[in-house]
């Protein structure tokens, strides 16, 4: 918000519009900057007529000759343009001639002391107050007992203008090859889960977005809190280090689970708890300790030794609350009552407010997940949620994602998807594509990475994860991971699992070869009868 307050206090003066309307008039490049944008009705503050007649005859003159006016013809036609207006006050008139006079003065503003760059900068200071704050200002002027409407709408207008004029007279003349292709890498941000790392070679560059793409129930939200939480530690491990430079945070948005949904998700997978044991814990007291383990921790612990000093659940929460609490920040957008809805610029809100107070970079966002995103969204706006809105919706989440949060914040951003529903009876060993996304073929169109959950393997609970789409590395075989919802986590199980091409199925390895024998003895079976049969008739 403060940017956005600073562009509402900017004040141009008189000199600097007459500095950016001297360079329109005589230089090809700064007019064709402006031409675009620029327009006569932005000079319509006190004492500005005589800059919106001298812009109103530039435009008019070279929409008629296809150049730029001379001294004399400019003359001509601001005088024609101030006489169509109804009382023409002289005092008017007379600011006009002066400043079209100072303007191709060239004794005051020889040609070769012409300044572009400096005009393209002031042309956008212009725009800036003229296009981006004029409405944010307005609205805090007018706005009754500080309550500002629509305040979310206006802030991605006002952001949206200010992207679009810092874009303005920049490479205009394009690039050429470099002179050296020695390059100092970025650094990526690790993710922790092996298998994405290995996809990413290292992790996601800060800038990108990534999607995940699931049916329901197949592990996308659980693989996206992991995902978060494992960054987090990386966080952790990085500020114990001290030589990898400044941790950040990593910020989770739901719209599905509310605040102690996720809060439970983040806290079984970084502390090795039974996710229900926290779903239903009436009092702390009920937490395991050391020397008075729960069963299952028995079992979690069976190949470690030195039993007695194996941390129960208490210990190993209070070992993973500081660093969960420092590193991860959770959002909950679950319903109207909690916030908002939780559009990408409400997001962008939320996270400016909550790099300020942290004083920490943000180095990842999750928005889980797009489809009820944009279903809250819709619906909050009172729009109707139906299959063509919801795929115009979502075909530009991804940009908008880059545009208004991911580029702005030097942060990774990562949207799980819905797998359209018609797919989720397809067998396990079949790989899914993201462009078979729910509501929208093109969701992932702009994305960086799309990794695909394919149908959960029941008997196994199992499920494949490919990459599909891959703009920075080469596409790796999928793997295969148990969805172990009890402890909010996948398991690479790459090593122990297969997929049969004959049943279409994820099954153990070693059991493959059974399959087949038990496939091949039931045809040979049907063969034999079949045979008999045809003996018997003839």
């Amino acid at each position: 918000m403060n940017d956005l307050i600073t562009y509402a206090r900017r004040e141009v003066t008189d000199f600097t519009i007459e500095f950016t309307l001297m360079h329109v008039a005589r230089c090809e490049e700064v007019f064709q900057a402006a031409r675009a944008h620029l327009l006569p009705e932005h000079f319509s503050a006190a004492g500005e007529v005589p800059h919106r007649i001298i812009w109103s005859a530039v435009l008019d003159y070279y929409s008629r000759h296809n150049a730029l006016p001379s001294y004399n013809a400019l003359s001509m036609r601001v005088l024609s343009e101030a006489q169509t207006m109804r009382n023409p006050v002289e005092h008017v008139l007379v600011a006009v001639n002066d400043i079209v006079k100072w303007m191709y003065d060239k004794q005051i503003n020889p040609d070769e002391d012409l300044t572009p760059d400096e005009a393209i900068e002031t042309l956008r200071e212009i725009l800036l107050d003229r296009m981006a704050s004029h409405r944010l200002r307005q609205a805090v002027t007018y706005a009754p007992e500080g309550q500002i409407y629509n305040l979310p709408k206006l802030i991605e207008n006002t952001q949206r203008h200010i992207e679009t004029i810092g874009a303005i007279g920049r490479g205009v003349e394009g690039s050429t090859m470099p002179a050296t292709w020695a390059e100092a890498g970025r650094p990526k941000v690790p993710t922790g889960v092996n298998f994405i790392d290995r996809v990413m070679e290292g992790g996601s560059e800060p800038g990108d977005v990534n999607v995940i793409i699931g049916a329901t129930g197949g592990g996308k939200t659980t693989l996206a809190m992991q995902l978060a939480v494992s960054m987090a530690q990386i966080q952790r491990q990085i500020a114990e280090r001290g030589n990898e430079g400044k941790p950040g945070l990593i910020v989770f948005v739901s719209y599905e689970d509310n605040m102690r949904m996720m809060q439970i998700r983040a806290a079984s997978f970084a502390a090795d708890v039974l996710k229900n044991r926290l779903r239903f814990l009436k009092d702390d007291d009920e937490l395991s300790s050391k020397g008075n383990l729960e069963e299952y921790e028995h079992h979690m612990y069976s190949n470690m030794k030195a039993p007695e000093e194996l941390l129960g659940e208490r210990e190993r929460l209070t070992q993973a609350m500081p660093w969960l609490n420092k590193y991860l920040r959770l959002i909950d957008f679950h319903d109207g009552a909690s916030g908002g809805n939780g559009h990408v610029t409400e997001v962008r809100q939320r996270l400016m407010a909550i790099q300020e107070k942290a004083d920490m970079p943000i180095r990842a966002v999750f928005m889980d997940w797009a489809g009820q995103m944009i279903r809250n969204y819709l619906l909050g706006q009172g729009k109707a949620v139906e299959g063509g809105t919801m795929s115009l919706e979502l075909s530009g989440l991804v940009g908008r994602a880059k545009r208004e949060i991911a580029t702005p914040f030097d942060c990774t951003v990562w949207i799980p998807h819905q797998l359209a529903g018609r797919l989720t009876n397809r067998p396990p060993a079949s790989v899914p594509h993201h462009s078979e996304a729910e509501w929208c073929s093109s969701f992932a169109n702009n994305a960086w990475y799309a990794f695909c959950l394919g149908t959960k393997d029941e008997e196994h609970s199992v499920v494949q994860i490919t990459a599909t789409k891959t703009r920075h590395g080469e596409p790796i075989p999928p793997a295969i991971c148990k969805l172990d919802g009890a402890f909010c986590r996948l398991l690479d199980v790459s090593d122990q699992f297969s997929r049969d091409p004959v049943s279409r199925r994820l099954v153990p390895t070693q059991e493959v070869e059974q399959y087949h024998e038990n496939i091949t003895t039931s045809r040979r079976g049907t063969e034999n009868v079949h045979s008999e049969i045809m003996r018997t008739y003839a």
